[in-house]
């Protein structure tokens, strides 16, 4: 609940070597006193926080002593938050102007249903960033998303949506959306806790939208809005390609609790030959056309089915997990990655 004087949104940005991109993405807020903006820095040693306290002194910034990673990051600043409304926002990503955040709050306003929104991500030359909303881990949404049936078949529903015709429409209820911009209702994350602090960075949203649609609410992708987002650039620089294989550490973790031994291994040959076959595919239309950038995506779907083949026995997993929701701490428990 928003009590008097407390601000309608808070807007959370947890920060891991984040100088580069901070002044980007805080410069929209500049001319928004309602807004309450918390940065919360794991320890990156960049000198984010002084900056932040110099040039932009609208900005809660907490320093913290440890890189406690994109969830537990999180789940501190929320302790913080009073608004209605929090949106967790990446440092590279970049809403171009403040009305998208109302706009975001707006939509909740006339959804009470709903739990959580979100926009259409898309990369710096416009284009839509996979992976930014999609439906929860199943061997169905692996087996879908693994041979790209989504694009073609609009209700085969793949773990990320990425068909054009769902892209088209105004709303698509989905069962998560991508936390680099993802705003949810604060009394939704008091009620079904905040990340899954399990997981250091990467499926942490994807867990958590699923917790809330078991829970009984909506979560809703609004594919009229984007955002840019400059995905991974916080660890290795701008990249131009994705290739990250945490996210499929997080689905061989969520999986192995859900299936059988015959289920999870179905789901592993489905990642590897779904992978498999894209590789093979880009690798020789980017050598027979001459276009490198196809060549190193095919390289990348190769990396994610060697990875896939390799993921740990399901008892391995099984004997090793911890426990999954977790509630916020309390403002006084202040100490302080980015996907």
């Amino acid at each position: 609940m928003t009590t008097a004087g407390s601000p309608r949104i808070s807007v959370v940005i947890v920060t891991y070597k984040s100088r580069d991109f901070i002044d980007r993405c805080l410069a929209p807020f500049r001319d928004r006193p309602d807004l309450e903006i918390l940065v919360w820095e794991n320890a990156s040693g960049d000198g984010v926080v002084d900056h932040l306290r110099k040039e932009f002194p609208f900005v809660t910034a907490f320093d913290g002593d440890e890189n406690l990673g994109f969830s537990r990051g999180n789940n501190r600043a929320f302790a913080h938050c009073r608004g209605r409304y929090v949106l967790l926002l990446n440092p590279d990503a970049f809403v171009g102007d403040a009305g998208v955040v109302d706009a975001l709050a707006d939509y909740l306003d006339s959804h009470a249903d709903v739990a959580a929104c979100g926009p259409r991500l898309v990369h710096a030359d416009g284009s839509h960033q996979v992976g930014d909303a999609g439906w929860r881990i199943s061997l169905g949404t692996i087996f879908v998303h693994s041979f790209m049936l989504q694009r073609f078949f609009p209700w085969a529903r793949g773990l990320f949506l990425t068909n054009r015709g769902l892209l088209k429409r105004a709303e698509v209820q989905v069962d998560f959306i991508c936390g680099a911009c993802l705003m949810v209702r604060r009394d939704v994350i008091a009620a079904v806790g905040g990340l899954d602090e399990s997981v250091f960075m990467y499926g942490e949203d994807i867990e958590w939208g699923t917790r809330m649609r078991n829970d009984g609410w909506k979560v809703v992708y609004l594919p009229r809005i984007s955002v840019t987002h400059l995905q991974g650039a916080t660890q290795k620089g701008a990249q131009q390609l994705f290739s990250s294989t945490k996210w499929l550490d997080d689905i061989a973790v969520r999986s192995a609790p859900q299936c059988n031994a015959l289920g999870y291994a179905l789901l592993k040959a489905s990642l590897f030959a779904g992978f498999g076959l894209r590789a093979v595919g880009l690798i020789c239309a980017g050598t027979i056309l001459r276009r490198p950038l196809l060549r190193e995506k095919g390289l990348i779907m190769a990396r994610y089915a060697n990875h896939a083949r390799s993921f740990p026995k399901r008892g391995d997993i099984l004997g090793r997990l911890p426990g999954a929701a977790t509630a916020i701490p309390s403002a006084g428990a202040a100490t302080g990655s980015t996907r």
